[in-house]
């Protein structure tokens, strides 16, 4: 089927064309305390076409593989509108590859059973050993097969499994409700499973402390970010600000060169590594998927970029053009951050703070631009070096300064594996950051 479509989309030799196809299977599972809320499974085949000529790109989306001739036909048609347009940008693909596969997937990954009895069983535990007002535990299994193929000869198919598990947990704590997200994922099921269990003794040991409730005062304090805490900040701030995109044109980005934090600080971006969320051979532009050093010792050193900016900038082509499914265009997206690890301890790091915060996991987090904006899980208060409270519900929040500010990492860094990242319109995109804790300064304020 496929070398029919080349063959079909070959015909068209004054044109540049693209074909991308993709089969998705998905399940989940959605219980609400003891009331199921969803248990479905779907499955679904589309894909887009994009026409180049010149400086135009036209895309045109299907569900219907035998409409791709007539909907190539209309394409060429409505290309005679824009060919004496004036545009700022030129396509010009020159890189193909002959038939190329990758297997992002594991076997057995289709037990739904052993999801919904997991979910069940963890149901009944927690409510057993938490005070819980509300628990809604989730399940969800995508398997997708990707397949591009343009006219210059590529056809590349690549699979993709992901399994995740997340829970938005509800306690009622000293007279306050407290609310917990927690989350897990992979490429497996199993692996999902194991991760997913160590969220929730995470929750159990450390988030349901007995420690007394510390107000605290809106101001900058010494902050610890535990590993997970500290990948949502590089992913926010570090990741979001070197993808250049159309909208990234225009704003005061990195520059090349200049100084972002301390020499500690070093952050790279690599979909070409197996077994992660983020990872891929190729991109949905059909680009190679490579290693990008974002930060090295400190300082700015490469942009994420798709084509339009390798052709409107000058910029070296990354291959991190994503698209979260068939019915969005592919945009600049990160795959995998690894932030390099220090040689601090977590230890170390608490005895070494008069008075500041130990930050546990992530509720929430949104950026603009430098500033970001976190909801942690829970927040820990340190006094002459000890862990002496727990704070009510706070915010972090900082920009480019709070970069300059990081004082310390760990020697260790732990894979957020429940990570989706969300992006313009395309949301719930798999992603994973690597990363060690991070001492830093930011503002806090009660909510």
């Amino acid at each position: 089927m496929y070398n029919e479509i080349l063959k079909l989309i070959q015909k068209y030799d004054k044109y540049i064309i693209e074909v991308y196809i993709e089969k998705t299977k998905t399940k989940r599972f959605r219980k609400r305390d003891l009331v199921i809320e969803d248990i479905s499974s779907n499955t679904s085949l589309g894909g887009q076409l994009r026409i180049y000529y010149k400086s135009s790109v036209l895309y045109a989306y299907f569900n219907d593989i035998n409409k791709i001739e007539q909907l190539l036909d209309s394409l060429v048609r409505h290309i005679e509108i824009y060919k004496n347009k004036k545009h700022d940008f030129h396509y010009e693909i020159t890189d193909f590859n002959s038939i190329v596969l990758f297997n992002h997937t594991s076997n057995n990954n289709e037990n739904f059973e052993v999801a919904i009895d997991y979910i069940n069983n963890k149901m009944e535990i927690l409510k057993n050993s938490c005070n819980l007002h509300l628990c809604v535990l989730n399940y969800g299994s995508i398997i997708k097969e990707k397949i591009y193929i343009n006219s210059l000869g590529s056809i590349i198919i690549q699979n993709f499994d992901d399994h995740s598990f997340n829970g938005a947990i509800f306690i009622n704590k000293n007279k306050n409700i407290r609310h917990y997200s927690i989350a897990s994922g992979g490429i497996a099921l199993n692996e999902a499973l194991e991760r997913f269990e160590e969220q929730c003794n995470i929750l159990k040991e450390s988030y349901l402390t007995t420690l007394p409730i510390i107000s605290i005062n809106k101001d900058f304090y010494d902050i610890i970010l535990d590993h997970e805490s500290a990948g949502v900040f590089i992913h926010e701030t570090i990741g979001h600000m070197s993808e250049i995109d159309t909208k990234a044109m225009d704003c005061d980005k990195f520059i090349k060169g200049g100084l972002i934090s301390n020499d500690l600080l070093n952050v790279n971006d690599d979909p070409s590594l197996d077994n992660y969320k983020g990872s891929y051979l190729f991109d949905d532009q059909g680009n190679l998927g490579r290693k990008t050093k974002i930060i090295e010792q400190g300082t700015f050193s490469n942009y994420l970029v798709d084509r339009r900016a390798n052709k409107l900038l000058g910029l070296p082509l990354t291959g991190n053009s994503r698209l979260v499914n068939f019915s969005h265009p592919p945009i600049v997206r990160m795959s995998n951050i690894f932030v390099k690890p220090g040689t601090g301890d977590v230890d170390n790091m608490i005895s070494s703070i008069k008075f500041g915060l130990y930050i546990r996991g992530v509720k929430s987090a949104t950026t603009e631009g430098f500033k970001f904006r976190i909801v942690p899980n829970a927040a820990f208060v340190i006094k002459m070096g000890k862990i002496v409270g727990q704070t009510n519900n706070i915010i972090i929040t900082g920009n480019k300064e709070s970069l300059l500010s990081i004082s310390d990492l760990s020697s260790n860094t732990k894979t957020n594996t429940g990570m989706f990242c969300s992006k313009e319109n395309q949301r719930h995109l798999p992603v994973s950051v690597t990363a060690p804790a991070i001492r830093f300064k930011c503002r806090v304020e009660e909510f």
